[in-house]
């Protein structure tokens, strides 16, 4: 397809023998539909890297659907001035039964996949008692 803009965006997919990851990059509603309609199954995983960092216009249900992660990762900003991510796309996670990770709480997230997935969150691993709590 011709896509431009936020949907242009790069998709890869990250796979071990058992786990696998699906970085997702700017894209909407368009390319989640091409992807499913291109790739149907094999966009099963366990990780999501949130598309366009949880923006209303992206994370269809069909799209969470399909994919059917255990954890999504929500590449934010603190306060970030597009207020990403969108309730809506929060509440969608919740009712797909994903935990979500947002970086504006964790800060750096490391995913390591082998036997089992490890996901380690920067600010858990170095807490100090003046870091700003997480409570959003």
């Amino acid at each position: 397809n011709d896509f431009q803009g936020n949907n242009a965006s790069c998709v890869l997919k990250i796979s071990n023998d058992k786990f696998s990851i699906l970085l997702t990059g700017d894209i909407e509603k368009q390319a989640e539909k091409d992807l499913i309609k291109t790739w149907g199954d094999e966009l099963n995983i366990d990780v999501l890297i949130s598309p366009h960092h949880g923006s209303k216009t992206s994370s269809s249900a069909k799209f969470l659907k399909v994919t059917s992660p255990s954890w999504v990762v929500v590449s934010n900003g603190y306060q970030n001035r597009f207020k990403h991510p969108a309730k809506t796309i929060l509440d969608r996670y919740k009712k797909h039964d994903i935990d979500i990770i947002k970086t504006s709480c964790s800060g750096q997230v490391d995913i390591y996949l082998s036997d089992d997935i490890l996901i380690k969150n920067y600010r858990e691993e170095h807490a100090r008692y003046y870091i700003r709590q997480c409570n959003d």
